[in-house]
């Protein structure tokens, strides 16, 4: 049960990327949630699954990020709440209507890809098995 004054929601593309790869203790971002060199079975990507496709949260507990956040990186692609467009600042801004980020790439994802500023969009309509989405409990 939600206290009162909270809401559930997706993560904004900023909030998504800051708890899958910032580490507050050396106030930096990370290139992957766990560190900045790759290491193999810490993420379910295209590479590391094997027979799986999907796994269940938590199936990759030396990839948890500075937040304590699982699976931010392969399994699925994971929904946020802002419209794909260019990040501020850019010399060719762009934008996508219609289209919402997605963060943190798949199962089906090669390692090379996989990484916390990786980023793709699809249409809110759209299905894959490999799609998802990670919630944010929080004030109003």
């Amino acid at each position: 049960r939600l206290a009162d004054g909270q809401t559930v929601r997706l993560p904004t593309e900023l909030e998504w990327e800051k708890a899958a790869s910032w580490d507050a203790e050396r106030a930096t971002k990370r290139r992957f949630p766990w560190g900045d060199r790759w290491r193999d079975g810490c993420a379910n990507t295209a590479d590391e699954r094997g027979d799986w496709l999907t796994t269940p949260a938590g199936c990759f507990p030396g990839g948890v990020s500075a937040y304590g956040l699982h699976d931010c990186i392969g399994n699925v692609w994971e929904w946020t709440a802002s419209a794909y467009a260019s990040y501020p600042g850019v010399v060719e801004p762009f934008h996508e209507p219609g289209a919402y980020s997605l963060r943190g790439s798949s199962c089906v994802t090669n390692a090379k890809h996989a990484r916390c500023t990786y980023r793709s969009r699809l249409p809110p309509s759209y299905w894959r098995h490999h799609l998802g989405f990670r919630i944010v409990v929080g004030d109003e």
